[in-house]
C-alpha cells in the first residue's frame, strides 16, 4: 500500500509547493489573479490547454472504447480530435483572445457581455456554463474515485480519493489563482504524459479552454499552440488506444463501462507496485488539471458577470475573495455529487458535451458577424437547449442525435433574428464596465 500512496502524495506536496510559489507571485488584481496578468508564454498556455483537454475520458474511456472497438478507435478518433481542436483554437479562440484585450475582459462571459453590450447576456452565459460543467466535474472525479478502486484491490474507499482531489485542487486554485493552475499544469503534464509513455513501453515489451487563451502573452504563443497540439495529443492518444487493444487479450470478459477499468488492470497486471502509485498520480494529474481550469472559469465568471451586475463598485479585492470562496463551494458541490450522484449520470455528462455545443454559434458569431445581436445570442442559446432537451425526451427525427437537432436550432435563430430584429445602437463596454 505504501508503494502505491507515496507517489501520489509525492504529487501532492509538488502542487500544492507550486500552488503556494504562484501565490505569492500573484496580487488581489482581479486580471492577475483570474489571468496571471496575460503573461502565458508558449509552453505554459501549451501546458495548460493540453492539460485541461485531457481528462479520464481520455486515460480510461479511450482504452475502454479501444477494448471493444479495436485500434480503429485510434482513427475516428484521434484525428478529428487533432486536427479539431487546433482549428477551434484558431476560428474561434483567436478572435476571442483579440477582443479580450481590447474589451479588457476577463471571464468568457464578461467577453461576450461587453461586445454585445448586454450586462444579461453575461448572467446567462454564466449560468449556462455552470449547469453543463458540473456534471462534467463529476463523471471526472468519478473516474478518479473507480481508478483508486482498481489500484488499491478495493482498500481505499474511491470516494475518499475523490474528496482529497477535491480538497487539494480547491486549495491551490484558491490561493494561486491562474498562475497556479497553469504553472501545476506545466507539473501535471509531465507526469500523465510521462506515465502513459512509460507504461506504453513496458506493456509493449511483454487523452469547458477560452479562459486560458486569454492568458496568452501575444498571437505568437497561440501559433505555437496549434503547432504543437496534434503532435502531442497522438503521442497521447496511441498508447491509450493500444493498451485498450492489448487488454481484450490480457483482460478478457469486460462488458459495458467495466471495460473502462482495463487501463488500471493493465497496469496492476503487469507493471511493479511502484508504476501503480505512479498510474494512479497520473489520472489525478488528468482530472486535477481540468478541474483547476473549471474551479477558476466558474470562479471569474461569479465575480465578473454576477457580483458585478449586483454592485458596480465591488472592489478587486472582494472580488477575487469571492472568486476564492466560489472555488471552495465548487468544489463541495461536485463532493456531494460524487457521493450522491444518480445512476444516470453518464446521461447528465452527455448533456453536459451536448450543451457546450448549443452555446457554439452564439460564441462564434458575436466575434465575426457586426450585425449579431445579445437578443439573437439568448434566444439561439434557449432554442437550442430547449430542442435539445425536447429531442433527448422525446425522440429524434431522422436517426440523428438530440444534439444535431439542437445545434439546428440554435443555428438558425442565431442566422436569422439579427435580421428580423436588428440592433437599435452600437454596443457599449461602458454597459458591463
Amino acid at each position: 500500500m505504501s508503494a502505491l500512496l507515496l507517489p501520489v502524495l509525492l504529487y501532492f506536496g509538488v502542487v500544492l509547493v507550486v500552488g503556494a510559489v504562484a501565490a505569492r507571485a500573484t496580487s488581489a488584481n482581479a486580471e492577475d489573479f483570474f489571468l496571471g496578468s496575460r503573461s502565458a508564454r508558449t509552453l505554459v498556455l501549451f501546458m495548460a490547454l493540453f492539460g485541461t483537454n485531457v481528462t479520464p475520458f481520455v486515460l480510461l474511456g479511450i482504452p475502454g472504447l479501444a477494448y471493444h472497438e479495436g485500434v480503429g478507435v485510434f482513427g475516428y478518433n484521434a484525428a478529428i480530435v487533432a486536427l479539431g481542436i487546433p482549428l477551434s483554437f484558431w476560428l474561434i479562440a483567436r478572435p476571442a483572445w483579440h477582443e479580450a484585450r481590447r474589451q479588457g475582459a476577463i471571464s468568457p462571459a464578461e467577453l461576450y457581455a461587453r461586445k454585445l453590450g448586454s450586462p444579461a447576456l453575461g448572467v446567462v452565459l454564466f449560468g449556462a456554463f455552470t449547469i453543463y460543467t458540473l456534471p462534467y466535474m463529476v463523471t471526472s472525479v468519478i473516474g478518479v474515485a473507480l481508478a483508486t478502486e482498481v489500484f488499491s484491490g478495493g482498500a481505499i474507499d474511491g470516494r475518499l480519493a475523490a474528496l482529497a482531489l477535491l480538497v487539494v485542487t480547491a486549495i491551490y486554485t484558491a490561493v494561486g489563482g491562474m498562475r497556479a493552475t497553469m504553472w501545476t499544469n506545466v507539473v501535471q503534464g509531465v507526469v500523465f504524459m510521462g506515465f502513459v509513455l512509460a507504461a506504453f513501453v513496458a506493456i509493449i515489451a511483454f487523452p469547458h479552454m477560452l479562459v486560458r487563451v486569454f492568458a496568452a502573452r501575444d498571437p505568437a504563443a497561440l501559433r505555437n499552440t496549434v503547432r504543437l497540439y496534434p503532435a502531442a495529443l497522438v503521442l497521447l492518444w496511441l498508447p491509450v488506444v493500444l493498451i485498450g487493444v492489448w487488454g481484450a487479450v490480457a483482460v478478457p470478459g469486460l462488458e459495458g463501462r467495466a471495460s473502462d477499468r482495463v487501463l488500471p488492470m493493465m497496469v496492476v497486471q503487469h507493471l511493479p507496485p511502484w508504476m501503480h502509485g505512479v498510474g494512479l498520480a497520473a489520472i489525478l494529474a488528468a482530472v486535477m488539471s481540468t478541474l483547476d481550469a473549471q474551479f477558476l472559469t466558474l470562479s471569474s465568471m461569479f465575480g465578473r458577470d454576477v457580483l458585478r451586475r449586483i454592485r458596480r463598485d465591488l472592489h478587486e479585492r472582494t472580488e477575487v475573495r469571492a472568486g476564492q470562496v466560489f472555488s471552495l463551494l465548487l468544489a463541495a458541490i461536485t463532493w456531494a455529487l460524487v457521493v450522491w450522484s444518480p445512476a444516470s449520470i453518464f446521461g447528465l455528462a452527455t448533456f453536459s458535451f451536448s450543451g457546450y455545443v448549443m452555446l457554439v454559434p452564439t460564441l462564434w458569431a458575436a466575434l465575426v458577424w457586426r450585425r449579431f445581436t445579445a437578443t439573437a445570442a439568448m434566444a439561439s442559446i434557449v432554442a437550442g437547449n430547449a430542442v435539445l432537451l425536447l429531442t433527448m425526451r422525446a425522440g429524434t427525427p431522422l436517426g440523428l442525435l438530440p444534439v444535431a437537432w439542437g445545434l439546428a436550432a440554435a443555428s438558425v435563430v442565431a442566422l436569422v433574428l439579427p435580421w428580423a430584429w436588428p440592433r437599435r445602437q452600437q454596443p457599449s463596454s461602458a454597459l458591463v464596465r
